[in-house]
This record gives structure tokens, C-alpha cells and sequence, in this order.
């Protein structure tokens, strides 16, 4: 039992996850040439015309993982205050001297 509460637990994080990186894609402060960019890789990705053949064994789990670390790579590659708008991040400031 518990472990169903997990995996519906997690499906719902990725249904929050996958809402929001949609959002930050439509967002007009994300750079027009990053968005053509994640577009194409998720094409080359998605595409039957495999240029990396797949993992033997793994199938289709290859391209469910390479898709997911792409839409990683374009969150952390966003701007950081928009980044921060759609993930509820803390800004990091750099730290203030306090030397005396």
C-alpha cells in the first residue's frame, strides 16, 4: 500500500512539474533561440531516426530519461528570476562581507 501512495505521489509531482516547465516555455522572458533549441533536441530525440541507437534492454526508458534531463537543462538554463517565479526558488545572493 504504501508503495502505491508513493508512486501516485510521485506522478502528481511530475504532473506539477511538467505544468510548470509548459509555463515557463510560453513565458515571452525566455530566450526565443533557447526554445528553438530545446524543440530541436526534443525532435532529434523523439525522432525514429535514432542517431544514438538505444540501449539495449532499456527500450524506450533511454528516451524518457534524455527528455527529462533536457527539460532539467532548460529550466537551469532559463533566466535565474524567472526560473524563480515558476519554481518558488530562493534567490542566491552572494554572500555580504560583515568583516568590521
Amino acid at each position: 500500500m504504501l508503495a502505491l501512495i508513493v508512486r501516485l505521489k510521485s506522478l502528481w509531482m511530475a504532473r506539477r512539474y511538467l505544468a510548470r516547465l509548459v509555463r515557463l516555455f510560453l513565458d515571452n522572458r525566455v530566450s526565443l533561440g533557447l526554445k528553438v533549441a530545446t524543440v530541436a533536441a526534443a525532435c532529434a530525440i523523439l525522432s525514429p531516426f535514432d542517431l544514438i541507437g538505444d540501449i539495449p534492454l532499456v527500450g524506450v526508458v533511454d528516451d524518457v530519461a534524455l527528455l527529462s534531463l533536457l527539460a532539467m537543462l532548460f529550466v537551469r538554463l532559463c533566466p535565474p528570476e524567472v526560473r524563480a517565479e515558476y519554481f518558488g526558488e530562493a534567490r542566491r545572493r552572494s554572500p555580504k562581507n560583515v568583516t568590521p
